[in-house]
């Protein structure tokens, strides 16, 4: 005769009564929380030289993919890596968002968590508020350029420790401020020697010079601090702007001018000379220059569309830096030239670079659907899959279009869709 066999017999065959090896691990890391988690035996884990690389860049940034830390931090593949930063949740160091679908899981550090790399108690890398879905894609996009450049070997600011460090008005905050510059190589410039020339803010306290802060008194506010900051070789600094949105012309004009003043100039010079910019001499500032990251729109708004052409009004366009830096006797010699003018120098004032991020679909899908138009907008899998389309059709051309400038071509959503 047969016997059937109950569902709670099956589990006891498949399931022991004594904790796996790996159940055991992940209660000791919840037990035995805190910045010392992954240091002791008995732990459950062993923290590893990368795990405290991935502490540093997350409490200097605020937030980091699983993808950003495969590709930029551990040098393992992706499952082993997703293992480690799941440790590191067990062990109170790292909490994790995972309702943002693009995105995938997104860490920011615990207390904990900054404790681990921060070691002076009254440091103020130590405060921090949970990080906002609703500014989680620009976040995301600094720290892929902060990482990108961390991975280089160069040395960075990012803009939580500018507000920080820079926003104090008393002596010891200003001494605190000098420090962490010292720390990061930045150095003053003397009687015009290659380095920074602070700007001066008025406050109660009476005159305070400021590094990271850049005045721009035509703009909605008087001060703006940019994304991110990289510091030279020669200790000098270059702000980086990151942005994916159209500002009102006169609102970007106003924070151009600003930084007109702020970045790297040359000495006075006549206009209509013909001297060269290494005859005449440069002018050290307090930036040596400042890069916009961006999308296409915001591109041709700083330096123009290259038709030359405003496809609206149909009147030459040469956008909103050269105007600004053409009117100034200690900046008009920069954009000169047709090389200059495309401005992807990266060594002049300013430069701007097309935001590319086709290495990560989660962040070119969030990116694609904060500049298409609404009509062009797709769920993720949708988007997937016309993505391979654009791919297949542009696979053979020696300079392809955009995904967004190809899903816009007249009658592709109707074919798209009936796929």
């Amino acid at each position: 005769m047969v016997r059937k066999i109950s569902v709670s017999e099956q589990v006891r065959m498949q399931v022991p009564a004594v904790p796996s090896e790996m159940m055991i691990a992940k209660r000791r890391r919840w037990e035995k929380q805190g910045p010392t988690a992954g240091t002791k035996t008995g732990d459950g884990w062993r923290r590893s030289h990368h795990d405290e690389l991935f502490l540093d860049a997350v409490t200097r940034l605020g937030a980091v993919t699983l993808s950003q830390a495969c590709r930029y931090i551990y040098p393992q593949a992706y499952e082993t890596v997703r293992k480690r930063l799941a440790k590191m949740v067990d062990a109170g160091l790292l909490n994790r968002i995972d309702t943002l679908m693009w995105a995938g899981s997104i860490f920011y550090p615990t207390r904990a968590g900054r404790e681990v790399v921060v070691v002076r108690e009254e440091s103020p890398l130590l405060s921090m508020e949970p990080p906002a879905e609703s500014t989680m894609l620009h976040r995301l996009l600094v720290a892929e350029e902060a990482l990108r450049l961390m991975a280089e070997g160069k040395t960075i600011i990012t803009e939580r420790e500018a507000r920080l460090y820079e926003m104090g008005t008393s002596h010891d905050s200003i001494d605190e401020r000098n420090l962490f510059l010292a720390q990061k190589g930045v150095q003053g410039s003397v009687r015009n020697s290659p380095g920074v020339v602070p700007t001066q803010q008025g406050t109660q306290y009476g005159t305070v010079d400021r590094y990271l802060l850049v005045p721009t008194p035509l703009a909605e506010s008087r001060y703006r601090i940019p994304d991110l900051f990289e510091v030279l070789e020669t200790g000098e600094l270059r702000a980086i702007e990151v942005e994916l949105t159209l500002k009102r012309p006169a609102r970007l004009r106003g924070i151009l001018e600003g930084y007109r003043r702020a970045c790297r100039g040359h000495k006075s010079e006549p206009y209509g000379s013909t001297r060269s910019l290494k005859e005449v001499g440069p002018l050290y500032r307090q930036f040596a220059g400042v890069q916009w990251v961006a999308t296409q729109p915001v591109v041709d708004m700083l330096r123009g569309p290259d038709s030359g052409v405003n496809p609206i009004s149909g009147k030459e366009d040469i956008g909103l830096v050269r105007p600004l830096w053409d009117k100034g006797s200690t900046t008009h010699l920069f954009y000169r030239t047709e090389k200059s003018k495309q401005m992807v120098r990266k060594n002049w004032p300013v430069s701007v670079r097309l935001l590319d991020v086709s290495h990560d679909p989660g962040l070119e899908y969030a990116l694609h659907q904060m500049v298409l138009p609404a009509r062009y907008r797709a769920p993720l899998r949708q988007w997937r899959i016309w993505r391979e389309v654009w791919e297949e059709e542009v696979a053979g051309d020696i300079d392809p279009v955009s995904f967004p400038q190809w899903i816009r071509l007249p009658g592709q959503m109707k074919k798209l869709r009936r796929l």
